[in-house]
């Protein structure tokens, strides 16, 4: 599709090392405006093609949910499972190795750095996709019009893909950079996410670096802490309502208490 083809450009080009300022809203709107009536009959929802094409803003806010969410686990699995379980995930070493990088790549926040500089970060944000997909579960009809589940969290817990350690948080397991198959987070094919190879990661990885660069230290409410408690050793709960009443106090550097989650 032509629409795909120029929405990956502008998400390859908005995450390069150009360093140019793009308008990505009225970018997306040029090419929605351009692609969208003759490449798809009908859209999703209750509103008009035309409708949708007004507000552009449709086409990114589905987008939101999944890159907060990638961040606050990411942000929970470094931060607050060491806290839980000390023998679980990331180990002191990995938390300077992981500073390290997170203070290279704000140097220079681009996706050449997060691949070759910062590459734990890229790691990390691959096991956080593995551990927690945005999208657990994707649904596609067949040509006989049968609906066809594919269950995308079973995927990437089992340990037939992954080994034994299928549910621990271990970013390290991406280090050899040879993408497992069974890592669908985005999707594949020719219906693989825009966004899966440059723009998401970047993205990710600057937000994520953002909040470890000001954060010194955690502290846990005390229900949220016994709650947590009862399942250290897992993973923690994937859906958008499972931290609604979770209570985690970050320590900016400066030693002044900011409530971020």
């Amino acid at each position: 599709m032509e629409t795909k083809s120029k929405l990956q450009n502008l998400f390859r080009n908005v995450a390069s090392d150009a360093g140019e300022t793009h308008n990505v809203i009225k970018k997306i709107s040029e090419i929605a405006r351009k692609h969208f009536p003759t490449e798809f009959s009908s859209v999703t929802t209750n509103n008009s093609l035309a409708d949708e094409l007004e507000t552009p803003l449709n086409i990114l806010i589905p987008a939101y949910e999944t890159m907060w969410r990638v961040v606050l686990y990411a942000i929970l699995e470094i931060k607050v499972r060491p806290l839980l379980n000390k023998d679980y995930g990331i180990t002191e070493l990995d938390l300077k190795e992981i500073d390290n990088a997170v203070k290279t790549f704000l140097k220079k926040p681009n996706h050449s750095t997060l691949k070759k500089d910062s590459f734990i970060l890229w790691c990390i944000i691959q096991e956080t996709l593995r551990l927690y997909p945005p999208t657990r579960n994707i649904h596609r009809v067949d040509d006989k019009n049968n609906t066809v589940t594919i269950e995308v969290e079973k995927i990437h817990r089992d340990p037939e893909n992954w080994g034994e350690d299928a549910t621990f948080f271990k970013p390290k397991r991406f280090l050899s950079n040879k993408m497992n198959k069974a890592h669908i987070p985005f999707s594949h094919g020719k219906l693989k996410c825009v966004a899966a190879d440059k723009f998401a990661p970047t993205f990710s990885a600057i937000l994520i670096s953002a909040i470890l660069d000001r954060v010194d230290d955690v502290i846990l409410g005390q229900k949220t802490k016994e709650s947590l408690s009862l399942k250290a050793n897992l993973p923690f709960e994937n859906n958008r309502y499972a931290f609604d009443n979770i209570e985690v106090t970050l320590i900016k550097k400066s030693r002044k208490k900011e409530n971020l989650l």
